[in-house]
C-alpha cells in the first residue's frame, strides 16, 4: 500500500489591482506575484471561476467588480482577498453645441446653446480652454462677448470638449 503526498493548501496569493480603470480604456488589470508549480485562477464576486487566462502574472480587460484570484497546486486551492475594480464611465460624447444667437445691433452679445444629457455637467470655457464662471440656464450659455469658446462636458469621470464656437463681434448700432 502507497500513501501519496498531500502538498497542502498553498499559501494565499498575493495579488493587487495594477490598472484601474482610465477615460482611456474603461476595463482593470489583476497582478498576481506568482509561484512556480501553481495554476492560478480569475473568481469573480461569489467566487465562480471565469474563463480569463493569466499572462504574465496579468489577469486583464476586466470590467468593475469585485474579484478573487485561486491558487491551485492540484491538490488544494487557496483564495485571495477580494480586489476591486472601480467602475469608470469613460469620457462622455463631445458636446452638441453651437450659436444660436450672434450679436445684432440691438445685442452686442451672443448665446451658445447645448444639447443637454442627464447626468453630465456643462462647462463654458475661453480660447484657451480656461473654465469661465457663465452658469447654463436651460441649455444655454447667455450674454457672452466677441471670442471664441468651448463647451466641456463631464460626467463625473471623464470630460469632453467640443469644437470651438464663435461669436462674432457687432459693434452695435452707431451713435446719432
Amino acid at each position: 500500500m502507497v500513501i501519496e503526498e498531500n502538498l497542502e493548501s498553498p499559501a494565499q496569493p498575493e495579488a493587487s489591482a495594477s490598472q484601474q480603470p482610465t477615460c482611456e480604456d474603461i476595463t482593470g488589470a489583476i497582478s498576481v506575484t506568482t509561484i512556480e508549480g501553481i495554476s492560478y485562477t480569475l473568481l469573480d464576486e461569489n467566487q465562480n471561476a471565469l474563463n480569463n487566462v493569466i499572462e504574465n502574472g496579468d489577469f486583464s480587460g476586466l470590467a468593475a467588480g469585485s474579484y478573487f484570484i485561486q491558487a491551485s497546486n492540484g491538490d488544494c486551492e487557496a483564495v485571495s482577498e477580494a480586489i476591486v475594480i472601480e467602475e469608470n464611465q469613460g469620457s462622455p460624447a463631445q458636446p452638441e453645441a453651437n450659436v444660436s444667437q450672434q450679436p445684432t445691433c440691438e445685442d452686442i452679445t451672443g448665446t451658445i446653446s447645448v444639447i443637454t444629457d442627464e447626468g453630465i455637467t456643462y462647462t463654458l470655457l475661453d480660447a484657451y480652454e480656461n473654465t469661465l464662471n457663465n452658469a447654463i440656464e436651460n441649455g444655454d450659455f447667455s450674454d457672452l462677448t466677441a471670442g471664441t469658446y468651448f463647451v466641456q462636458a463631464s460626467n463625473g469621470d471623464c470630460e469632453a470638449t467640443s469644437e470651438a464656437i464663435v461669436i462674432e463681434e457687432n459693434k452695435g448700432s452707431p451713435a446719432q
